[in-house]
């Protein structure tokens, strides 16, 4: 009985995070894509269901390669042309438009949700890090059996995001272990979960123990949204802190919308690795201090095109490289 209780409580638990992953994403951009597969491709007749499956697949990228071209800006190629090798990974939920079938075959018109701001800041051009500041670059990289897709991409990743691959002066070697196990369907939604755990050590010492669940509309794209959530713990944890800039919020209430923007700010905004709480004022403005290379100025300029579903942002003053107060209204 306890067991069964503890079962329950477990799928329960993922399907109250994976409503929490849709909501997160619900301000994600609608991108519409066509996908066609033939029963000629196959040796032996596909069943409908193989057909269609295909067909989705190629119209979920084909929003992709769309989001791709509407973006403004220069797009780096080596990080363009790894978000079209793991397309999947930044396709969400998705509605079937129309539909067609024919004895040839099947084709499809969806709409892809697509979280346009951060694909741009994944493909925007990288800036190099600063070698004397490199503490640790990447070592050996390992992964359990099945793991192998996840271990390839947090490779490429962490070259995307910045981290040194060979060393640098007195940089120390960082050796990652990864681990992974699909969890199948969540109740009560239409996503499949995995679990991946990793393990980063240097120096003697843990750097970095994680253990979370990854969700997406197949097992595919869990598997490669999961990854791209260790690469982006990892970047954030070996890069450092490059001092900080932080940012006083005025006006926080309500709280949730500090945490809608303390996320938006670590995911959509070029140069900003990672966002998190330090501390409240006398006069109940928070705090928040962003991780990465960009400077207050940088924030400033780059929250004027951050979108954000029911409050705007307004800056209402730059005070020094490391500080800026905004307000929310």
């Amino acid at each position: 009985m306890r067991a069964g209780s503890r079962f329950r409580r477990y799928f329960i638990g993922l399907a109250v995070a994976a409503l929490g992953l849709i909501a997160s994403t619900a301000n994600a951009a609608a991108v519409r894509g066509s996908g066609a597969a033939k029963a000629s491709e196959w040796k032996q007749a596909p069943s409908s269901t193989t057909l269609r499956s295909r067909a989705i697949r190629r119209a979920r990228l084909a929003a992709l390669q769309a989001a791709i071209d509407g973006l403004e800006g220069r797009v780096d190629k080596d990080a363009k042309k790894s978000v079209q090798r793991d397309g999947t990974r930044w396709t969400g939920a998705y509605r079937i438009v129309s539909e067609q079938v024919d004895p040839e075959g099947i084709r499809v018109e969806l709409e892809v949700e697509i979280d346009v701001a951060r694909l741009a800041k994944f493909v925007a051009p990288p800036a190099a890090p600063s070698p004397a500041k490199v503490r640790f670059h990447l070592g050996e990289l390992t992964a359990g059996r099945g793991c192998t897709v996840e271990a390839e991409q947090v490779g490429e990743d962490l070259a995307r995001l910045g981290v040194a691959q060979t060393p640098i002066g007195t940089s120390a070697p960082v050796a990652v272990a990864i681990e992974c196990q699909p969890l199948g369907p969540v109740p009560n939604t239409l996503l499949q979960a995995v679990r991946i755990r990793v393990e980063a050590k240097a120096e003697g010492r843990v750097l970095l123990k994680s253990d979370e669940a990854a969700f997406g509309v197949d097992e595919q794209s869990a598997r490669e949204r999961g990854a791209g959530a260790v690469a982006d713990a990892l970047a954030a944890e070996l890069m450092g802190d490059g001092g900080g800039v932080v940012v006083r919020v005025e006006s926080p209430h309500p709280a949730s919308r500090v945490r809608r923007l303390q996320r938006a700010l670590a995911d959509r905004v070029s140069g900003v690795r990672k966002a998190k709480l330090v501390g409240i004022d006398p006069d109940g403005s928070v705090r928040i201090e962003l991780v990465g290379s960009a400077s207050a100025q940088d924030i400033a300029r780059r929250l004027g095109a951050l979108s954000l579903p029911d409050f705007d942002v307004t800056v209402v003053g730059v005070h020094d490289a490391r500080s800026l107060s905004i307000r929310l209204r």
